[in-house]
């Protein structure tokens, strides 16, 4: 299991800096009328370098065939998920309903 303490902190941190660049890039576009933006801090590409590099001092070969062993499986389970989406849609499109609206919410979000 994961029990490189240092790596999966600065892994921790890589993600999590990474989402704040995106959530800033994104309600940069969205306060833009004309859907540019003006991106991310610059201050946080510098952290998010620091986070990947000290990620990449920390990691040994180990730790990293477990982390392709997880992403596999992660990945695996995402296609089994998609599958079952994709079969249960069909039967309940046989089924004559409509397979974009599930529960009180469709597909676009309306009630």
């Amino acid at each position: 299991m994961m029990k490189n303490k240092q790596a999966t902190i600065a892994m921790e941190k890589y993600i999590r800096i990474h989402e704040e660049i995106k959530k800033q890039e994104c309600e940069s576009i969205a306060d833009d009328p004309d859907g540019i933006g003006c991106g991310a801090d610059a201050y946080l590409f510098e952290e998010l370098a620091q986070a990947r590099d000290e990620f990449c001092e920390a990691i040994t070969p180990s730790y990293y065939a477990e982390l392709l062993r997880l992403v596999a499986m992660h990945r695996d389970n995402t296609c089994e998920l998609i599958l079952e989406n994709i079969v249960l849609k069909a039967e309940i499109r046989r089924l004559g309903g409509n397979p974009d609206f599930l529960g009180n919410v469709d597909s676009e979000g309306k009630a």
